[in-house]
């Protein structure tokens, strides 16, 4: 007996293969048959930058319907299902003061170990994943109907029915987009906020980066800090220190802030090569066990973090923003990396409803926008809002000096406006995002055909 293949509904053109993307292809190949993706890479093959990641307990959720909650639980750091203990210090001073304590649930990663987990359950991932291709353009017809055709830099060009971008912040299907959008604008002033709007801006903050291999410490050292979850706050600056990998490296995040900078244009490459000791220069002063983590830094970079400004829509017709192509937010919720996991999951379920067709397909997206948008951009301000508190910017701190703050000596009390804020900002981490899914699917069903 032979079986035909569905009949294709949907050809989705997913531009970039970061997290969104492969989280939503997984989900649409494990539910709708009938859909077809294929993914545009810009790299020779998929390779995240960066180091280590946090994981909800509401992304959590995402990643066991998908079936991957037993292999994730073997790679991440930290005893499964226990609650960890997030230790805030305040580190800028010549003796490291408690400030305390917090217990969200969560997991840790090393990105590159998440990616190929995901990656590897990828049907037929050498015909779904197109490598070598940089999205140049696309081109929508205007009649709302017919192919979109996507252009690439190497010369070739794709179709298909909709088109995705998760292309990260610097979004190629973003500037089209809105571009698009732009030229379609009532007057000049309104084609004008349009451009604006999808540009990058500087948050002000630099973030050192690096991994510390837990082999390379000193024998009295390695016991303590693979069980380490730990926040140094400072003025102007903190530093975020976890176990990754098993175990096997300390991902160390440094931040430096300059508040002149919020919101500008970076004048300079957004990635660096720096030397451990160029790191450790700028925390002179600090507690000398924070100072001796820097040191052990392993080829740290030097990441200018850039956010997007709050976006009027993530969707235009049959294209739709995922990730930080829609997003793009500084990384002091943890967040970046789940609410791009998130948008996956919430469109790949709208685009597995039978009744979602390229003739409807647009409503859809308005779905998503409608159900996506508002809540990652508040993630986005509620980020904003925890960095100026690890900056000792907030919460009574505002009139301490950095030079003040260096000297120590303050009461415990001092921190627990800080503790409090942190605590009820974060208190989403732990809900289930199932409720928005279960919404965005009963306005899908409503949808005409």
């Amino acid at each position: 007996m032979s079986f035909s293949q569905p009949q294709t509904r949907l050809r989705v053109a997913v531009i970039g293969g970061g997290m969104a993307g492969l989280v939503l292809t997984l989900f649409l190949q494990k539910h709708s048959p009938d859909v077809q993706v294929d993914i545009y890479e810009s790299a020779q093959a998929l390779s995240e930058v960066g180091a280590g990641i946090t994981m909800w307990p509401r992304v959590w959720e995402i990643v066991e319907q998908l079936g991957f909650g037993e292999e994730l639980n073997e790679i991440a750091s930290g005893p499964a299902g226990k609650t960890p203990s997030f230790t805030y210090y305040k580190g800028d001073q010549p003796e490291m003061q408690l400030a305390f304590r917090r217990k969200p649930l969560a997991r840790m990663f090393h990105r590159s170990q998440l990616q190929t987990l995901f990656a590897k359950h990828i049907q037929n991932i050498d015909q779904v994943i197109h490598f070598g291709k940089r999205l140049s353009d696309y081109v929508a017809p205007a009649s709302g109907t017919g192919e979109i055709t996507l252009n690439f830099r190497d010369g070739t060009s794709a179709t298909c029915d909709v088109v995705l971008g998760s292309d990260g912040i610097r979004s190629a299907v973003r500037h089209t987009m809105y571009e698009d959008m732009a030229k379609a604008a009532s007057d000049e002033k309104a084609a004008t906020e349009l451009r604006q709007v999808s540009v990058p801006i500087w948050s002000g903050n630099i973030v050192y980066r690096g991994l510390i291999p837990v082999e390379s410490l000193a024998e009295d050292m390695k016991a303590e800090v693979v069980t380490w979850i730990r926040v140094f706050l400072g003025k102007n600056q903190h530093i975020i220190c976890y176990p990754i990998a098993q175990g096997k490296f300390i991902n160390l995040a440094n931040f430096v802030f300059t508040p002149e900078g919020e919101g500008t244009q970076y004048d300079g490459p957004w990635v660096s090569h720096v030397s451990a000791e160029a790191v450790v220069e700028k925390f002179g002063g600090w507690d000398p066990l924070i100072q001796t983590l820097m040191k052990g830094m392993s080829d740290p970079l030097a990441w200018a973090v850039h956010r997007l400004k709050e976006l009027p829509t993530f969707s235009s017709g049959r294209v739709a923003l995922l990730g930080d192509a829609a997003h793009a937010m500084t990384p002091f919720q943890a967040s970046g990396l789940g609410q791009a996991i998130e948008d996956g999951f919430v469109l790949a379920s709208i685009l597995a409803q039978t009744n979602v067709t390229a003739s409807n397909v647009a409503e859809a997206l308005k779905i998503y926008d409608k159900i996506r948008r508002p809540f990652a951009q508040n993630i986005q301000r509620l980020s904003d809002v925890n960095g100026h508190c690890q900056h000792l910017r907030r919460c009574g701190w505002e009139d301490v000096t950095a030079e003040e703050s260096s000297r120590g000596g303050f009461a415990q009390e001092r921190f627990d406006a800080v503790s409090e804020l942190l605590a009820s900002q974060m208190k989403w981490t732990q809900e289930s995002m199932m409720g928005e899914r279960d919404e965005a699917l009963r306005m899908v069903k409503a949808l005409a055909a």
